[in-house]
């Protein structure tokens, strides 16, 4: 992936506007997160920017881990500052009960939503930062 994307700027060099090639880029970046996404949860199905990572795809505990620190290597995006047990449960909490729930619609987080659209703020940024809340 990450060849993909060093290559973007000689892609557009000469070819588009800075402004097309900043939404060339970001289509890229998009695709790949959400073919990321899906890798994880399994399953080739319509994401969002909207879909929140554990409240809409039950992605948490290792595979929650296993997505930021992909995120993290191949898009060189640091997450010094995040908290992972604000967002995610761990493994332990995510057993077959909780995942009944979710299936049945029964489930019902207190952790606040992380988005896919967040993550592609933070992927641009390159580093972590708090989603505003809902007021």
């Amino acid at each position: 992936m990450r060849d993909a994307l060093t290559r973007i700027p000689h892609m557009c060099h000469g070819l588009h506007s800075r402004e097309q090639c900043q939404v060339l880029n970001s289509g890229i970046v998009e695709t790949k997160l959400n073919e990321l996404i899906q890798h994880i949860a399994g399953g080739r199905r319509a994401l969002a920017p909207s879909t929140a990572i554990y409240h809409d795809l039950f992605i948490g505990g290792d595979d929650a881990f296993e997505l930021l620190e992909t995120i993290a290597r191949d898009f060189e995006v640091s997450f010094e500052e995040f908290c992972f047990t604000t967002y995610f449960p761990n493994e332990t909490e995510m057993g077959p009960i909780s995942y009944w729930m979710h299936k049945l619609g029964l489930f019902a987080s207190t952790r606040p939503r992380l988005t896919i659209e967040h993550l592609l703020q933070v992927i641009y940024r390159k580093s972590w930062f708090e989603p505003e809340r809902p007021g």
